[in-house]
């Protein structure tokens, strides 16, 4: 009399895997109710913004202002300079700067010039604008870009008003 070991095929191995899962789920949401699985769930992959090193927040920024003497100064309150913000990981943790409001993360935003009211990398960015005179003759003024940034956003709030 021979015995040979008999083996479970492999569709039933890979059905009682399935059938733990979704029993694993169902019970999950009797447990723990539909909203506390969707809100770990977008918490898993929506509420956490990683943030970066200020470091590189400061290269990129000089970057920028590196790209504004290709531009025209009319140009300057719409470049990435003047516009673009920043979520800053201060204190290495995974997790941008935030401040709570309510239950909504508001994060900070941190700009590369000095700005009221919000975080600033305060990268110096001094250009050198040549301006015609009446006579024929130019003149080379340094003008920082962060003027018309905050002459943008000003005219900006006041137009909201």
């Amino acid at each position: 009399m021979s015995r040979k070991a008999q083996a479970l095929p492999m569709n039933t191995v890979i059905i009682a895997i399935l059938v733990v899962l979704v029993l694993f789920v169902v019970g999950a949401f009797f447990l723990g109710g539909t909203s506390g699985v969707s809100k770990f769930i977008r918490g898993f992959f929506y509420d956490t913004i990683a943030g970066q090193d200020r470091v590189t927040a400061v290269g990129i920024c000089k970057a920028r202002c590196d790209s504004l003497e290709i531009l025209p100064q009319s140009s300057w309150t719409s470049s990435a300079y003047c516009k673009e913000s920043f979520s800053i990981d201060e204190n290495n943790d995974g997790e941008a700067e935030f401040d709570m409001t309510g239950d909504v993360k508001q994060y900070d935003k941190y700009y590369c010039y000095p700005r009221s009211g919000d975080e600033s990398l305060d990268v110096p960015c001094p250009q050198t604008v040549t301006i015609p005179n009446a006579d024929g003759t130019t003149t080379e003024k340094v003008q920082s870009p962060s003027e018309y940034c905050l002459q943008k956003i000003q005219t900006v709030l006041d137009s909201n008003k």
